[in-house]
Protein backbone atom coordinates (compact mmCIF):
# COMPACT_ATOMS: atom_id res chain seq x y z
CA UNK A 1 0.00 0.00 0.00
CA UNK A 2 2.95 2.61 0.81
CA UNK A 3 4.46 1.69 -2.72
CA UNK A 4 1.42 2.15 -4.31
CA UNK A 5 0.22 5.53 -2.48
CA UNK A 6 3.91 6.52 -2.73
CA UNK A 7 4.33 7.36 0.46
CA UNK A 8 6.12 6.00 3.80
CA UNK A 9 4.81 7.56 6.34
CA UNK A 10 2.76 6.17 8.60
CA UNK A 11 0.36 9.01 9.57
CA UNK A 12 -0.45 9.38 5.92
CA UNK A 13 -1.24 5.91 5.19
CA UNK A 14 -3.73 5.60 8.42
CA UNK A 15 -5.64 8.66 7.35
CA UNK A 16 -5.58 7.39 3.37
CA UNK A 17 -6.86 4.16 4.63
CA UNK A 18 -9.69 5.42 7.61
CA UNK A 19 -10.65 7.70 4.41
CA UNK A 20 -11.21 4.85 2.24
CA UNK A 21 -12.49 2.82 5.07
CA UNK A 22 -15.19 5.42 5.64
CA UNK A 23 -16.18 5.48 2.07
CA UNK A 24 -16.65 1.97 1.90
CA UNK A 25 -14.19 0.82 -0.61
CA UNK A 26 -11.32 -1.24 2.20
CA UNK A 27 -12.05 -3.26 5.14
CA UNK A 28 -9.63 -3.21 8.12
CA UNK A 29 -8.87 -7.32 8.87
CA UNK A 30 -6.38 -6.55 11.27
CA UNK A 31 -3.60 -3.99 12.33
CA UNK A 32 -1.80 -4.00 9.63
CA UNK A 33 -4.34 -6.10 6.76
CA UNK A 34 -6.84 -4.58 4.71
CA UNK A 35 -9.63 -5.79 2.04
CA UNK A 36 -10.14 -3.97 -0.86
CA UNK A 37 -13.85 -3.97 -1.36
CA UNK A 38 -14.72 -1.75 -4.16
CA UNK A 39 -17.51 0.42 -5.04
CA UNK A 40 -20.95 -1.35 -4.37
CA UNK A 41 -23.59 -0.04 -6.69
CA UNK A 42 -25.77 2.49 -4.92
CA UNK A 43 -23.18 3.01 -1.98
CA UNK A 44 -21.23 5.81 -1.57
CA UNK A 45 -20.86 6.05 -5.48
CA UNK A 46 -22.55 8.30 -7.72
CA UNK A 47 -25.83 6.69 -8.21
CA UNK A 48 -25.89 7.40 -4.31
CA UNK A 49 -25.58 11.37 -4.91
CA UNK A 50 -28.00 11.32 -8.00
CA UNK A 51 -30.40 9.41 -5.47
CA UNK A 52 -29.73 12.14 -2.68
CA UNK A 53 -30.18 14.76 -5.38
CA UNK A 54 -33.82 13.22 -6.21
CA UNK A 55 -35.18 13.09 -2.94
CA UNK A 56 -33.78 16.38 -2.04
CA UNK A 57 -35.89 17.65 -5.00
CA UNK A 58 -38.68 15.49 -4.24
CA UNK A 59 -38.12 17.06 -0.67
CA UNK A 60 -38.71 20.80 -1.81
CA UNK A 61 -41.49 20.06 -3.83
CA UNK A 62 -43.62 18.55 -1.25
CA UNK A 63 -43.00 21.55 1.06
CA UNK A 64 -43.60 24.14 -1.48
CA UNK A 65 -46.63 22.01 -1.84
CA UNK A 66 -47.78 21.94 1.62
CA UNK A 67 -46.68 25.50 1.61
CA UNK A 68 -49.78 25.91 -0.92
CA UNK A 69 -52.24 24.13 0.63
CA UNK A 70 -51.85 26.02 3.81
CA UNK A 71 -52.25 29.22 2.38
CA UNK A 72 -55.26 27.84 0.65
CA UNK A 73 -56.56 26.82 4.10
CA UNK A 74 -55.68 30.32 5.59
CA UNK A 75 -57.83 32.06 2.66
CA UNK A 76 -60.45 29.16 3.52
CA UNK A 77 -61.00 29.95 7.41
CA UNK A 78 -60.65 34.01 6.66
CA UNK A 79 -63.53 33.59 4.17
CA UNK A 80 -65.31 31.41 6.54
CA UNK A 81 -65.00 34.12 8.98
CA UNK A 82 -65.67 37.05 6.97
CA UNK A 83 -68.72 35.21 6.02
CA UNK A 84 -69.98 34.44 9.59
CA UNK A 85 -69.48 38.79 10.30
CA UNK A 86 -71.53 39.64 7.87
CA UNK A 87 -74.70 40.13 8.65
CA UNK A 88 -76.41 40.74 5.33
CA UNK A 89 -75.82 37.08 4.77
CA UNK A 90 -77.15 35.99 8.73
CA UNK A 91 -80.42 34.72 7.05
CA UNK A 92 -78.61 32.22 4.69
CA UNK A 93 -76.74 30.54 7.42
CA UNK A 94 -78.62 27.01 7.04
CA UNK A 95 -78.23 24.08 5.34
CA UNK A 96 -81.27 21.98 3.40
CA UNK A 97 -80.74 17.59 3.50
CA UNK A 98 -80.13 18.71 -0.44
CA UNK A 99 -77.17 20.46 0.38
CA UNK A 100 -75.44 17.53 2.81
CA UNK A 101 -76.00 14.67 -0.13
CA UNK A 102 -74.56 16.55 -2.73
CA UNK A 103 -71.10 17.28 -0.46
CA UNK A 104 -71.20 13.64 0.69
CA UNK A 105 -71.79 12.15 -2.35
CA UNK A 106 -72.54 8.09 -1.68
CA UNK A 107 -71.21 8.19 1.80
CA UNK A 108 -73.64 7.40 4.53
CA UNK A 109 -74.20 10.30 6.82
CA UNK A 110 -74.81 10.17 10.15
CA UNK A 111 -75.57 13.26 12.60
CA UNK A 112 -75.08 13.80 15.98
CA UNK A 113 -76.85 16.46 17.86
CA UNK A 114 -75.67 16.98 20.90
CA UNK A 115 -74.99 20.16 23.78
CA UNK A 116 -71.82 22.10 24.38
CA UNK A 117 -69.37 19.60 26.03
CA UNK A 118 -70.59 16.28 24.68
CA UNK A 119 -67.17 14.49 23.45
CA UNK A 120 -67.14 12.19 20.39
CA UNK A 121 -64.58 8.96 19.99
CA UNK A 122 -63.67 6.72 16.89
CA UNK A 123 -62.51 3.59 16.76
CA UNK A 124 -61.75 1.72 13.49
CA UNK A 125 -61.87 -1.85 13.54
CA UNK A 126 -60.37 -3.88 11.07
CA UNK A 127 -61.10 -7.54 10.02
CA UNK A 128 -59.78 -8.83 7.54
CA UNK A 129 -60.13 -7.04 4.09
CA UNK A 130 -63.78 -5.47 6.06
CA UNK A 131 -63.10 -2.19 8.19
CA UNK A 132 -66.40 -0.89 10.42
CA UNK A 133 -66.20 1.95 12.65
CA UNK A 134 -67.09 1.97 16.30
CA UNK A 135 -68.46 5.57 17.63
CA UNK A 136 -68.53 6.20 21.59
CA UNK A 137 -70.69 9.68 22.52
CA UNK A 138 -70.43 10.80 26.02
CA UNK A 139 -72.47 13.52 27.20
CA UNK A 140 -72.81 14.74 31.13
CA UNK A 141 -76.02 16.07 31.22
CA UNK A 142 -78.52 14.95 28.21
CA UNK A 143 -78.70 11.96 25.64
CA UNK A 144 -76.97 12.60 22.37
CA UNK A 145 -79.57 12.38 19.34
CA UNK A 146 -77.97 10.41 16.60
CA UNK A 147 -79.99 10.98 12.61
CA UNK A 148 -79.79 9.08 9.61
CA UNK A 149 -79.30 10.99 6.58
CA UNK A 150 -82.40 9.82 4.67
CA UNK A 151 -81.42 10.39 0.50
CA UNK A 152 -84.71 8.71 -0.53
CA UNK A 153 -87.35 11.30 0.72
CA UNK A 154 -89.12 13.64 -1.46
CA UNK A 155 -87.55 16.75 -2.95
CA UNK A 156 -87.40 19.30 -0.48
CA UNK A 157 -89.56 22.40 -2.30
CA UNK A 158 -88.28 26.02 -2.56
CA UNK A 159 -88.74 27.85 0.87
CA UNK A 160 -90.60 31.68 1.23
CA UNK A 161 -88.28 34.17 2.74
CA UNK A 162 -90.54 33.81 5.46
CA UNK A 163 -90.01 30.48 6.43
CA UNK A 164 -86.36 31.14 5.80
CA UNK A 165 -86.68 34.07 8.42
CA UNK A 166 -88.21 32.15 10.49
CA UNK A 167 -86.14 28.78 10.89
CA UNK A 168 -82.54 30.96 10.72
CA UNK A 169 -84.21 32.98 13.85
CA UNK A 170 -83.98 29.94 15.81
CA UNK A 171 -80.54 29.00 14.88
CA UNK A 172 -78.57 29.71 12.03
CA UNK A 173 -77.57 26.88 11.82
CA UNK A 174 -80.27 24.51 11.86
CA UNK A 175 -80.89 21.60 8.82
CA UNK A 176 -84.53 23.14 7.24
CA UNK A 177 -86.31 20.31 5.48
CA UNK A 178 -90.18 19.46 5.13
CA UNK A 179 -89.30 15.82 5.88
CA UNK A 180 -87.48 14.66 8.97
CA UNK A 181 -84.72 12.50 9.92
CA UNK A 182 -84.45 9.12 10.37
CA UNK A 183 -83.94 8.69 13.98
CA UNK A 184 -82.07 6.09 15.12
CA UNK A 185 -83.30 5.98 18.68
CA UNK A 186 -86.28 7.34 20.71
CA UNK A 187 -86.09 10.95 21.64
CA UNK A 188 -85.67 10.99 25.18
CA UNK A 189 -88.02 13.71 26.46
CA UNK A 190 -86.74 16.61 29.24
CA UNK A 191 -89.07 14.60 32.04
CA UNK A 192 -87.14 11.25 31.53
CA UNK A 193 -84.03 12.97 32.90
CA UNK A 194 -84.36 14.58 36.77
CA UNK A 195 -82.55 14.95 39.60
CA UNK A 196 -79.21 16.24 37.24
CA UNK A 197 -76.33 17.80 38.74
CA UNK A 198 -74.01 20.69 37.81
CA UNK A 199 -70.16 20.32 38.34
CA UNK A 200 -70.55 22.69 41.68
CA UNK A 201 -73.55 20.90 43.06
CA UNK A 202 -73.14 17.71 45.36
CA UNK A 203 -75.81 14.92 46.70
CA UNK A 204 -76.90 17.27 49.55
CA UNK A 205 -78.10 19.87 46.82
CA UNK A 206 -80.98 17.28 45.65
CA UNK A 207 -82.71 17.89 49.36
CA UNK A 208 -84.51 21.25 50.39
CA UNK A 209 -83.03 22.55 54.05
CA UNK A 210 -86.58 23.97 54.50
CA UNK A 211 -88.02 20.55 54.51
CA UNK A 212 -87.82 19.12 57.36
CA UNK A 213 -88.69 15.15 55.75
CA UNK A 214 -85.84 15.50 53.22
CA UNK A 215 -83.38 15.76 56.06
CA UNK A 216 -79.76 13.99 54.91
CA UNK A 217 -78.85 12.78 58.56
CA UNK A 218 -81.91 10.64 58.70
CA UNK A 219 -80.95 8.65 55.14
CA UNK A 220 -80.11 5.41 55.98
CA UNK A 221 -76.28 4.48 54.87
CA UNK A 222 -75.41 2.38 52.67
Amino acid sequence: VADSLATKQKRRIYDITNVLEGIGLIEKQSKNTIKWKGAISGDNTVEAYERLHRAQAQLQELEDESTFWTEKLRLIERSIANTFDDITLKDLLYLTQDDLCQVMDDDVVIIAEGINGTSMKINEIQNGEKISHQFHFQSRHYPVNLKLLNRNSQTIPNMTDDQIENSSAESPFSIVSTEPFILLGEVAQPDDYHDVMDDTEGVCDFYNDDDDDDDVSAMPCV
